[in-house]
This record gives structure tokens, sequence and C-alpha cells, in this order.
């Protein structure tokens, strides 16, 4: 006998054994398919981790090395610095955990700084703005849409055992990167130390 077309639709339970794996396995899928971009936009994030650090130390460096006269020019200057090392950390905390505001305000900052390596000069223009162009286009991509969707948020929960591994460039890269920090700043506190004797 064939299906009654006036019958009411079966619903299926959602909460059931097989729409749960069924989930499970969605889930997995479209966070495998999603890790690469998840972990380039992780790496801006380190990027803006890495300005905020960065502003600290030259603000430090301007305050304990300088012995120009204090102009209202430079004060301001330090002022917008110090403003926006919290936002720099705010921005890369979002970025982490894949919010929206997060990713508009760093396209914003990515165009301004695009806009000012332009106007700075060709000096600043082949790095600064080679950065702030590859920062543009990661955040414009199409795989944007569902990295940022509360939909991910739900993915991410449900498959934290999928993680990405690094490769042994990016840590050797890392290593570097932190020595350069530490040598930096021992350099400004020896500079800071010789100002004061």
């Amino acid at each position: 006998m064939s299906e009654n077309p006036y019958q009411a639709p079966q619903v299926v339970d959602s909460s059931s054994p097989a729409s749960a794996d069924s989930f499970q396995n969605y889930a997995e899928e479209v966070r495998r398919k999603h890790l690469g971009h998840e972990a380039q936009i992780k790496s801006i994030a380190s990027l803006y981790q890495l300005a905020g650090v960065l502003s600290i130390l030259g603000i430090a460096a301007t305050l304990t090395t300088t012995s120009a006269p204090i102009t209202a020019e430079s004060v301001s200057s330090l002022a917008i610095s110090g403003l926006l090392i919290p936002v720099q950390f705010l921005v890369a905390h979002g970025l982490t955990r894949f919010k929206t505001w997060a990713r508009i305000t760093a396209l914003v900052f990515a165009f301004l700084g695009l806009i000012f390596c332009a106007l700075a000069g060709l000096a600043a223009l082949p790095i600064g703005g080679g950065i702030c162009v590859i920062m543009i286009v990661l955040l414009l991509v199409k795989k944007n849409k569902m990295i940022f969707s509360p939909e991910y948020q739900e993915i991410i929960k449900a498959t934290p055992h999928i993680k990405r591994k690094g490769s042994i460039v990016f840590k050797i890269a890392l290593v570097l990167l932190a020595l350069i920090l530490v040598l930096t700043l021992v350099g400004f506190l020896m500079a800071y130390s010789n100002i004061t004797r």
C-alpha cells in the first residue's frame, strides 16, 4: 500500500544516539576542513599580541632613554600608543575565540595600517604593507563565514580532540621570536641602567 500523502511528517528525535553520532561526524568533518584557516586566524592574533608587547617595550624605552624635552606631540603619541595596547590584546583574544567583532576590528586596523604604510613611503610598504595585505586577504576569505559563526563555536566544543599539529618551522620561528624579544628587553634594561648611572 502506498504512503498516505495527508499523513503528518514523522519527527526525528535530535537527542537520539543516531543523530548525536551524525552531528559528531559532521562536526569533525567541518573542523578538519577549517583547521588550517583556524591556524591562520590565530597567527594574526599572535601578530596583535606581538604588536602589544612591542608597544609596551617601545613606550618603556622612550620613557627611560629619551633625554629630549617633553613636548605635547610626544605626550600625545605616547598616550595614543598606550591606549592602543589593551585594544591590541583584546583583538588578539577575540580572534583566538573567533569573535566577529574582533575580525571586523582587525580588518579596520589592517586597512589603516596599509594606508599608513603607503603614506610612510617605499621603506615601510614592502614589509608592513605586505603584512597588512595578507591579513586583509585572510580575514576576507569565504571560510570566515563558517569559522566566525555561532555554529562553529558549537563544533569546536564538540571536537576538543581535534588539534592542528604545529610544524617544526613554526616552532623554530616562535623560539627565535621569543629570543629576539628577550634580547630586546635586556638591551632596554642595560641602556636604562647606563643612563641612570
